[in-house]
């Protein structure tokens, strides 16, 4: 091989020489055509301007792509003599230093603002002698209790006035009680009985009649309504005459009383038969 030329820089020398080593050491050849190609290629791995695997992908690439087309096994024995010729730690050089310490812009400290209290508005123009007339004490009084009127009827701490409400009066809600047939058997008492018919067998007919009413419409209505009857005022004063003729051991026309105020021995005898009906 021809040595480089003597005016050539040092470095280019060196590449030069590095591209020389490396072809020598290859056991297969290019074209004359693609030699310069070859060299260029090599040239830039060595400058670490492409990596090992970019290089491998140019040398596989075809001819009509810019490569040589070598085979895969080709290519490598390119890249393992690339790397006998290069040194150990190969070092990119690095771009343009960037200073670490930043400088920070600092806003001055703020001014202490002085408070202007705003200018108040005149209540009259200031006396100019060439166009007002001299004031007198009094024209001036009367001026000032005039401005403090003006004020106070249009001050905002005037107190409001409220309107006194009104509310219609309603009459009060009374709760109606509504009462069944059951609920009236049981607050059944003897005026009730006695209002049904002056006659004593006829009330209790009529009062049969209630519960046969109960009976028709549901069975269960009639037992609730036989609970209620032992409970109402009614059967309480027939019971309490009963038991006065039996503890007294007295017929039931003495036991019973001869007043309005207490069962009679007629209305006994039809409480019994309505009793034994039902």
């Amino acid at each position: 091989m021809d040595k480089a030329p003597a005016h050539l820089p040092p470095l280019v020398s060196k590449r030069e020489n590095e591209v020389e080593e490396i072809l020598n050491k290859l056991d297969f050849k290019v074209s004359s055509d693609n030699q310069n190609r070859l060299r260029a290629i090599i040239q830039l791995r060595l400058k670490e301007i492409r990596d090992d695997r970019q290089t491998e992908q140019t040398l596989q690439r075809s001819i009509l792509e810019g490569g040589l087309g070598l085979l895969p096994s080709q290519a490598q024995k390119v890249i393992v003599a690339i790397k006998n010729v290069l040194p150990p730690n190969t070092i990119k050089p690095s771009g343009r230093p960037v200073s670490s310490t930043k400088q920070i812009m600092v806003e001055p400290p703020d001014l202490p603002q002085v408070y202007r209290e705003p200018p108040v508005p005149a209540r009259s123009t200031p006396f100019n002698s060439f166009v007002h007339s001299a004031k007198t004490p009094s024209s001036s009084a009367m001026t000032l209790e005039a401005d403090k009127k003006q004020e106070s009827k249009f001050s905002l701490r005037t107190p409001r006035q409220t309107k006194t409400v009104i509310h219609d009066i309603a009459p009060p809600q009374l709760e109606e009680t509504q009462i069944g047939p059951v609920g009236e058997i049981q607050q059944f008492t003897l005026t009730d009985f006695r209002r049904l018919s002056a006659n004593p067998a006829e009330a209790a007919s009529r009062l049969r009649q209630k519960f046969t009413n109960l009976k028709d419409e549901s069975y269960l209505l009639f037992i609730d309504g036989l609970s209620a009857w032992r409970e109402s005022p009614l059967y309480n004063d027939y019971l309490a005459v009963l038991n006065k003729s039996l503890t007294q051991r007295i017929d039931l026309a003495q036991a019973a009383g001869v007043d309005n105020k207490t069962l009679t021995a007629p209305e006994i005898m039809a409480l019994a038969e309505m009793e034994r009906e039902l």
